[in-house]
């Protein structure tokens, strides 16, 4: 009887051991993919913890990935004026710095590169406009880079463009994948994964990943590089750039917007800044920019190059200005209509200006848009800079004598205005002024 329960048991171990064995071959076998998952009991579902791609939000990461796609365009451009010796020496740099799994796929050698990627040659400015990341679990990390290419020189634009650049930090070295631009729309198509096959990247003289520095100052010059470009030479590109609640108020359409940039064409192709203020947020960083002729450039960056842009503080009344107007004595409310009003018309917004003058004056004076247009135009400078005199109130108005001079200083003579402010409700205002 003894030796039957020690049989038994044994035989419940046994069992026991058997069911530890199948739990954990399943295991093994459910994480061959590299993703965990674990299972809520309570719930009676599956959650699976994935990769994790996410837009790049390191201007030093995002600079020195465009890097490299930049050499990259510098290396595919021959002409007929290189050597052989020339010609040779950048086939080698490209075989040393595209990935190995495209290089076996194209079936690229030193001999066929410039061949094969000819299609590319050409003296081309490119410039990345989005970035994802896959953050990974060794010490491969994966770029998803979307951009466009343009002609050095003309700024012709000629196409996105898509690569996928693969770092290696354990040796700080990188390939590169060109991604054939028709098959995706955005880089959130393009699906990367940890479970990738990374073919290794071994060092060269060419594949070094170089680390930029990118501080505020410069990442704002580069953004206000990328709006002058876009502005000037693909304007419905800049037009898409900006925010769409200010884009809807401060422009009807997009022609509307065309032609307020060709009237500001000298303004913006000789942005000069003056200062900068950064304001940090949970979800954006905003970088408010303004020139030297009080100019402002929002930008609202969720991402690097990821951003909308407001390109005035008068369309939409921003938390800043609230608070400060609602706290502010009269005075200073008059003030702050006034710069509005100079800083629409350095910006050529004439619609809004005639939207704020009083209706009788209005009336009497500028019975329609374009005769008011044609009156700033002839009794304003181009560009107006503005200092405060006497200020005092008259039956229930409120009156500034105001100096105006040329911002340019290209002008000697000085104009001088009585401008008449009535504050309505909240932050509205009417105005008329001396003729």
């Amino acid at each position: 009887m003894r030796k039957i329960k020690i049989t038994i048991l044994e035989m419940i171990v046994l069992i026991i051991i058997l069911i530890v064995s199948v739990i954990g071959l399943k295991f093994k076998n459910n994480n061959s993919n590299n993703e965990i998952i674990l299972k809520d009991e309570d719930l009676g579902e599956e959650i699976q913890i994935v990769d994790e791609v996410t837009p790049v939000k390191d201007a030093n990461i995002f600079y020195s990935v465009s890097y490299t796609i930049d050499k990259y365009f510098s290396n595919l451009y021959v002409n007929d004026n290189f050597t052989e010796e020339e010609k040779k020496e950048k086939a080698v740099y490209l075989c040393n710095v595209l990935d190995k799994e495209f290089i076996k796929n194209e079936k690229i050698s030193q001999n066929t590169v410039l061949e094969i990627l000819k299609g590319y040659q050409g003296e081309f400015k490119f410039t990345a406009t989005k970035m994802n990341q896959l953050i990974t679990k060794n010490n491969y990390q994966t770029y998803i880079v979307k951009g466009i290419l343009e002609k050095s020189g003309t700024n012709e634009y000629l196409q996105d463009c898509y690569f996928k650049v693969i770092v290696n930090s354990d040796n700080n070295t990188y390939s590169i994948y060109p991604i054939m631009q028709d098959m995706y729309s955005d880089i959130s198509e393009i699906n990367v994964s940890n479970n990738d096959n990374i073919e290794e990247i071994e060092k060269n003289k060419d594949n070094e990943f170089i680390i930029l520095t990118v501080n505020d100052d410069n990442l704002i010059k580069r953004y206000i590089a990328y709006y002058k470009n876009m502005a000037l030479n693909h304007t419905e590109m800049a037009y898409e750039l900006l925010n769409d609640e200010y884009r809807n108020k401060r422009f009807k359409n997009l022609e509307s917007f065309i032609k307020n940039t060709k009237q500001n064409k000298d303004v913006i192709d000789n942005i000069i800044i003056d200062k900068y203020k950064v304001e940090q947020y949970d979800d954006y960083i905003l970088y408010i920019v303004v020139d030297i002729y009080n100019n402002y450039y929002i930008f609202k960056e969720t991402a690097i190059m990821q951003f909308d842009l407001m390109l005035d503080t008068y369309t939409i009344d921003s938390e800043e200005f609230l608070k400060k107007y609602n706290n502010g004595s009269e005075q200073l409310k008059v003030g702050m209509n006034l710069e509005k009003i100079f800083q629409a018309l350095n910006r050529k917004d004439y619609e809004y200006i005639y939207s704020k003058l009083h209706e009788q004056f209005k009336e009497n004076n500028f019975p329609t848009l374009q005769s008011f247009e044609k009156y700033m135009q002839e009794n304003f400078f181009d560009m107006n800079k503005i200092t405060y005199g006497k200020f005092e109130e008259k039956s229930g108005a409120y009156v500034y004598e105001i100096e105006i001079t040329d911002a340019t200083e290209t002008e000697e003579n000085t104009i001088e205005k009585s401008f008449i402010i009535q504050l309505g409700e909240g932050t509205d205002f009417v105005m008329s002024f001396n003729k």
